[in-house]
């Protein structure tokens, strides 16, 4: 799914068997701990049996769908762009590049190149950092982002 390019929500069904229902967050978090690849990724507990939750799942789902075909205006990239700049947590590679320009090339999965001036190369440390900027700060949480790095050596 991911290499797909495909939005992605997780449904944790059979909630109904539970003896003591506990939080639907605990579920997320278990999911998360067993499966970090997918911490992006929205979790749903449902019960298809008593219909617990299945008209969220929907929402969830049409949601997503929604936010894969998401396109961000210039001065969001020009926002998140400098954002990007200014973040002191970001990896050391990527603040001492030059950033030049963001760019959304694409929708579904939303795509972006990133051009930079560096000496050296980009990890794919730094590619999953900006990916996850990019979801949490560009609204495309649930969907696999791809990121393209166009680099200009100094």
């Amino acid at each position: 799914v991911i290499s797909a390019g495909k939005p992605l929500c997780l449904a944790v069904n059979k909630w109904d068997l539970i003896p003591r229902p506990s939080e639907p967050q605990k579920a997320a978090a278990g999911v998360a701990r067993r499966a970090p690849f997918l911490r992006f990724a929205p979790v749903v507990c449902t019960s298809a049996k008593t219909g617990f939750q299945v008209l969220k799942l929907i929402e969830q789902v049409t949601a997503l769908a929604a936010q894969a075909r998401k396109r961000l205006t210039s001065q969001e990239l020009r926002d998140l762009l400098e954002f990007l700049r200014s973040n002191p947590k970001a990896p050391t590679s990527l603040r001492h590049s030059r950033m030049i320009r963001l760019s959304q090339i694409g929708g579904s999965p939303p795509t972006f190149h990133r051009m930079a001036r560096t000496r050296g190369r980009f990890s794919a440390t730094d590619t999953a950092y900006v990916q996850n900027i990019l979801r949490e700060k560009g609204g495309f949480e649930g969907v696999p982002v791809r990121v393209h790095f166009l680099v200009k050596r100094r």
